[in-house]
């Protein structure tokens, strides 16, 4: 029998049997790379959201047998992170052993770490502002009507 299990916000396992087969990872753990924790949201700083992604990448997907397949949600030229591999797939023992941000295992170098020299890519600034208008303009109305 199959199921799937969600780990952390947006990351799912493919189990069978109880054994974890296939990690679909998301923006949290990429093929030579880890997400970035400045893009998600602004209500949240990057220090505190580095330390969330430390929590679910240390403390719950490297707890995953090595030969877990990982499918990430991104590849290499994505503006996700700053290292990513073109490789379709990768395995949880593989980024372990080889995934620069990996070795950052203190939790306060990591966050050092993956808080260091961002700077949001223009686009997504855009694209931030452009949601909070479209939050302005169209989520009274829809509230009128009871959609939320």
């Amino acid at each position: 029998m199959k199921w799937v299990l969600r780990i952390a916000p947006t990351v799912l396992c493919v189990l069978e049997s109880g054994v974890p087969l296939v990690l679909f990872s998301a923006d949290t753990l990429f093929a030579g790379d880890v997400g970035r924790p400045d893009l998600r949201d602004r209500e949240i700083g990057s220090h505190e959201l580095a330390a969330m992604l430390h929590h679910s990448l240390f403390d719950k997907l490297l707890k995953l047998p090595p030969a877990v397949k990982v499918y990430p949600a991104h590849g290499a030229g994505s503006l996700c992170g700053r290292q990513i591999s073109s490789a379709p797939f990768t395995t949880i023992g593989q980024e372990a052993a080889t995934n620069w941000a990996l070795q950052f295992t203190d939790r306060d170098r990591f966050v050092e770490a993956m808080s260091w020299d961002l700077s949001p890519p223009m686009i997504w600034t855009r694209r931030y502002r452009l949601r909070k208008w479209e939050l302005a303009i169209f989520s009274p109305p829809l509230r009128a009507r009871g959609v939320r």
